[in-house]
């Protein structure tokens, strides 16, 4: 009887799964016109962030809001970040694929620098969620944070690369369910980065209104 209790750990827990599920697929919904993927990324990580710190409130009032404070940044992010990508793959492809193995050197080049940015923009968007700030603050904090903590960085490229092997494998249906669980994850690790920088006072934290 009491396992089952609304208030038990473990109906806390399931309770805290679905609605990480939930917040998935308000972030999906909210990506359909695609040019609108990096608000509502950054949306989705406004209120895992504060999920992961059990400081959740109405979810789909907090997750609409951050999606129209970060409309605007949002979409300029995403436009750059879809521009990096397409450049560095398009490289990518071009030296492993078309020119074989005479410049396996760009190749290798070309392979770190994408794999730089995944870590990069890994940040990107939490950056965006937590703090307040120009676009091009957003990213050079994003920068700064990747190289400052490779440990988590590496934890976080493994997941992000995780996430888009089962999407990719499953036919893209599991990215209603796994975006909401894995960000949730990942808010763990952000929110112990930002806490730190945050009384350091080397960052100051987006003041949103309740």
């Amino acid at each position: 009887m009491g396992l089952f209790n609304l208030n038990s750990p473990l109906m806390r827990g399931v309770n805290k799964v679905l609605m990480t599920i939930y917040m998935g697929m308000l972030w999906f919904l909210c990506s359909i016109p695609s040019v609108t993927i990096g608000a509502s990324t950054a949306a989705m990580y406004e209120v895992l962030l504060k999920m992961a710190k059990h400081l959740e409130g109405n979810i789909t009032k907090d997750f609409f809001r951050g999606f129209k404070s970060n409309l605007k940044q949002g979409i300029c992010v995403w436009l750059i970040v879809l521009v990096v990508f397409a450049v560095l793959l398009g490289n990518l492809w071009y030296y492993t694929v078309i020119d074989g193995i005479r410049h396996a050197v760009l190749t290798i080049v070309f392979l770190i620098m994408a794999v730089l940015a995944l870590v990069v923009f890994s940040y990107l968007f939490p950056v965006m969620a937590r703090t307040e700030n120009s676009v091009k603050g957003h990213f050079q904090i994003a920068f700064i944070l990747a190289v400052r903590n490779p440990g988590w960085s590496l934890m976080l490229m493994i997941d992000q690369l995780l996430t888009l092997f089962l999407i990719y494998i499953f036919a893209y249906a599991p990215i209603l369910f796994i975006m909401g669980p894995m960000g949730y994850l990942q808010g763990q690790v952000f929110n112990h980065i930002f806490d730190r920088l945050l009384d350091s006072g080397m960052i100051s934290e987006e003041h949103a209104a309740d």
